[in-house]
């Protein structure tokens, strides 16, 4: 037993308080506030009294003899309770008292409220030993730790222990105090365990803490019949129902009774401006029809989304859609420059669909009074409502309410300053708002986070494994239902099995939306996370195509990739997947070595072609090379597109009405970027104030020059880095291609893509998640200011007063436009929390298509799918004379419209296409009438629409 005289009170202590921080030691007895204050850390965490010691998971072990203040020793352990108060930001913490560990920690459990035995009121000490890790990213602090006293019973405290809170409580200004609450206000409290499914942590980690948590409060909720405790995601519940059934049992029967409400809308809480329309439907659709199958006794209205970096303007559209009314955030209270205006709002799309939306209290509630009262104060100036929401419960890396939490909640509950306490669900609380909906502001624009902007970048491995599946993904889809429309009967739904081909695809689509998880897409988790990640990523690109090869050759006949013993490699077959606009497309016969221009086609459908056997046909808008000015230039022609090429890589371009683009060249930037708060999150805002130097590049070097193609390389390097840029103009192509190769070993590093154009730009349009967004080059608020980069996912169309110039990507990629000038960032050099996070062997496709009009009258989303949709080509074993040339499949003839999906009869659901209208006018439908038994209506302008197929047969 440790043996200690009891102390009077020390420096910084009250009466029923003890500051324990100038009180610890290190292992070798020195005083530990008086040795960190020697160091060179953050001085102003020192000013206020912290324990800092170094970054990068550097130890701290602490420990005191912590010993009875003689005032304190008798008193009752059933009227008073002593409390051990820490709060630290570490990366891990551990409390041990008497060699016992009592607390485990992390950066998100970040506090502790340990009850003290009665022992220790009875004059027996304690010894505390407290182990802390720095966060690899930032320094370690103790922020404070002190020992409390708190009456059991609010209304038994004859020591005034809550004297001092009661006074925070009913100061003037303090959320609205100053005065008792009016009776009808009150709060609803939804415990709450925010559990990011893969962050600084691995996924089987994720796996294990939501173990952990929901047994925890399972047990907390049989102590308490009162707690209601609120969840995500479908994915995590799906898990828990395969690997943990007796858990999952017990959660699903206390959902059955009302007390756990599933808080879901998507499969996961993804990313919501990195993803691509159809994923973001898919997402919708999946955890829509997840738990309205497991969770039947809940009104599925509801999309939960509180932590995700931002939101497409064309959302509000893709959850009406599923029948979701509702959409929870909590994300843009991270705004760094502008407040947002609104807590409670109706969100509406360009579409017109409408949302309600609100912004609750912070995630990671805790049970303090005057957090509550704040918050509720804030919720009633901002929107008149009586009736707040607050979450309590640890966050991030799961945890939720723990039993400290519940005594300081019971403690307070009722307390004539503080609105009335009521423990239920956000359902139940919405329904109370529902009928302001007519009275509330209107928002019609994206919900951009003034934060973050780096996500578009970083790890852009990550944005090409997601980009390639759902293009192979969405291909297999729709040559299964070609092969269903044409009477193959191996490819139909009836009788399939787990490894059915229908089976599979609904497996892969499901591992595909986990990966679009809001730290797992914009590379803002671990090393190991995506090292783990990348044999699932391969794994579910060879399933997706493998099942896509397997349906063509049975329909078509064809052999594999690269030819098999019995292909005469003089015949071959060349499929298009997606419609590509009014331009023709050029392939390279693998064996042959040429290349071929197929003429246009108008939708999906497919080429027969002969290799060295087919007479050389002149192609339309052939390409023309030739020098100018000097042997280093060179210009690239072919009627549709023109650039100037010179040493500095690509000087000019001009539309097809011999308007110049460019105001100056195109070159490369490199910019310091240390981010803002968030490294792997967030650009530096003034990256552009520090730029480190011109990337020069070497003599263009002409690989291939013919009517159909024609290529030059460019080679340079910079720093550690090396780059290769080929410029490719095809006949027909509406626009140059840059095929940029990049050995990238920088670090807090910004490499972009620059241009000033030769007019300035009046408005710019892009490609974002659910559709378009449009927007003035010229900020002219200050909330305009602060959206200088962009997330665009497949296009951005910067408009002048005469025509103008289209970025296609290969993306997502994030852009900077404003006034005449264009920046597209390419690479990053992030070291937290990934070190690695851009480091190697990248490459990027960017197409520049110079306009002399708006970007619908010139098929901009088109030329993006032209961009980004490669034609499927096989060699045919033998030759099919009797089949045609070019055969179409499925007519496409509206160029404003885009083709989301051509789904296969699955999971009892018929066959159906999903389509949206990208212009603002309505689109015709009439060319649909010989695939559909509907009489189908005319598209809404950026209306989204499923139309269910016929299941007719008519050959090829």
């Amino acid at each position: 037993m440790i043996q200690a005289a009891a102390r009077p009170p020390g420096p910084g202590d009250f009466p029923w308080k003890l500051d324990l921080q100038h009180r610890w030691r290190l292992d070798t007895g020195a005083s530990a506030l008086a040795h960190v204050r020697r160091l060179p850390l953050r001085q102003d965490w020192q000013a206020r009294g912290d324990l800092v010691w170094p970054r990068g998971g550097c130890p701290l072990r602490l420990h005191l003899v912590l010993t009875t203040p003689l005032s304190w020793q008798g008193l009752s352990h059933s009227a008073f309770i002593p409390r051990l108060v820490l709060l630290w930001w570490a990366e891990t913490a551990v409390l041990k008292v008497d060699g016992t560990p009592r607390r485990h920690g992390d950066l998100f459990a970040n506090t502790c409220r340990l009850p003290l035995p009665a022992s220790w009121l009875a004059g027996r000490p304690l010894l505390l030993e407290l182990e802390l890790h720095s966060p690899r990213h930032d320094e370690g602090s103790l922020r404070h730790s002190n020992v409390v006293l708190e009456p059991r019973c609010r209304g038994e405290d004859p020591l005034h222990l809550l004297r001092s809170t009661e006074e925070d409580l009913a100061a003037p200004g303090h959320g609205g105090a100053g005065q008792t609450r009016p009776r009808n206000d009150h709060v609803t409290l939804l415990s709450h365990a925010h559990l990011d499914l893969a962050w600084l942590w691995p996924v089987a980690e994720t796996w294990r803490a939501a173990v952990d948590t929901f047994i925890s409060v399972l047990n907390l909720m049989e102590e308490h019949p009162d707690l209601c405790f609120g969840h995500s995601t479908p994915a995590l519940y799906a898990w828990l129902q395969q690997h943990r059934p007796a858990l999952w049992q017990r959660i699903h029967a206390l959902a059955e009774t009302g007390r756990w409400e599933p808080l879901c809308g998507p499969w996961v809480e993804m990313d919501c401006v990195l993803i691509s329309t159809v994923s973001v439907l898919r997402q919708l659709e999946t955890g829509q029809r997840w738990c309205q199958q497991h969770f039947p006794q809940w009104r599925h209205d509801l999309a939960w989304l509180p932590d995700s970096f931002g939101f497409a303007a064309g959302l509000p559209q893709a959850l009406r859609r599923q029948g979701i009314g509702w959409f929870v955030t909590t994300k843009l209270s991270w705004n760094d420059r502008n407040s947002f205006p609104h807590r409670l709002f109706r969100w509406r799309d360009p579409s017109g669909a409408e949302v309600l939306a609100l912004l609750p209290g912070p995630l990671g509630g805790t049970g303090d009074p005057r957090a509550i009262q704040q918050a509720h104060g804030e919720w009633r100036a901002r929107t008149g409502v009586n009736s707040s929401l607050w979450l309590p419960g640890v966050g991030n890396h799961g945890g939720g309410p723990n039993q400290d939490l519940m005594d300081q909640v019971q403690l307070w509950w009722g307390h004539p300053q503080l609105p009335r306490y009521r423990h239920g669900t956000l359902r139940s609380w919405l329904e109370d708002l529902k009928p302001l909906a007519p009275t509330l502001p209107v928002w019609a624009d994206e919900l951009y986070l003034e934060l973050h902007r780096g996500c578009a970048t970083t790890h852009p491995d990550q944005k090409r494994h997601n980009r390639t599946a759902e293009r192979l993904l969405l291909e297999a889809e729709r040559v299964l239902w070609l092969a269903q429309h044409l009477g193959h009967g191996q490819w139909a739904p009836a009788g399939e099995g787990r490894n059915g081909p229908l089976q599979q695809m609904k497996r892969c689509w499901q591992t595909l939306l986990f990966h679009q998880f809001h730290d797992i897409l914009p590379g803002t988790a671990t090393g190991e996370v995506f090292a783990q990640l990348e044999a699932q990523w391969r794994r579910l690109r060879r399933q997706a195509s493998r099942l896509r090869d397997q349906v063509l050759q049975e329909l078509l006949g064809t052999g594999p990739r690269d030819g098999h013993p019995s292909a005469t490699a003089d015949h071959w077959v060349a499929l298009q997947l997606q419609p590509a606009g009014p331009w023709p497309r050029v392939v390279c016969l693998p064996q042959a070595r040429q290349h071929r221009v197929l003429p246009p086609m108008a939708g999906l459908g497919c080429w027969r072609l002969q290799g060295t056997s087919d007479a050389a046909e002149p192609p339309p808008h052939p390409v023309r090379i030739h020098q100018v000015a000097t042997p280093d230039h060179w210009q690239l022609d072919n009627g549709l597109c023109t650039a100037h090429c010179g040493p500095e890589g690509v000087l000019q371009l001009f539309s097809p009405g011999g308007r110049q683009v460019l105001g100056k060249p195109l070159g490369f930037g490199r910019w310091r970027d240390r981010g803002e708060y968030w490294d792997a999150w967030d650009l530096a805002p003034d990256h552009r104030q520090h730029p480190l130097g011109a990337i020069r590049l070497g003599q263009p070097e002409l690989l291939e020059r013919n009517s159909c193609m024609v290529r030059l390389r460019w080679r340079g390097a910079f720093g550690q880095s090396r780059i290769s840029m080929v410029v490719c103009l095809a006949a027909g192509s509406p626009y140059l291609e840059l095929r940029l190769s990049i050995h990238w070993r920088q670090a807090h590093e910004l490499l972009s893509l620059d241009g000033d154009l030769a007019q300035p730009v009046q408005r710019w349009a892009a490609d974002t998640a659910g559709g378009v967004i449009e927007r003035p080059a010229r900020p002219r608020t200050a909330r305009e200011q602060s959206r200088w980069h962009c997330a665009v996912v497949s296009w951005m169309a910067l408009l002048q007063q005469q025509g103008g110039l289209a970025v296609l990507l290969d993306g997502p990629q994030g852009i900077h436009a404003q006034d005449d000038h264009l920046s597209v960032a390419l690479l990053r050099g992030t070291t937290w929390p990934d070190p690695g996070a851009d480091r190697g062997w990248w490459r990027h496709r960017i197409g520049l298509m110079p306009l002399d009009g708006g970007w619908c009258g010139n098929h901009v989303p088109a030329a993006a799918d032209h961009l980004r949709w490669p034609l499927w080509l096989r060699p045919l074993p033998l030759a099919q004379g009797h089949e045609p040339a070019r055969q179409l499949w499925f007519p496409w003839p509206e160029s404003a419209q885009r083709l989301l999906e051509l789904r296969p009869t699955a999971d009892g659901r018929p066959s159906r296409l999903s389509l949206q209208q990208l212009a603002p006018w309505r689109g015709r439908l009439a060319w649909l009438k010989s695939f559909t038994d509907m009489e189908p209506k005319p598209l809404q302008p950026w209306e989204i629409r499923s139309v269910p197929l016929a299941g007719r047969s008519d050959g090829f």
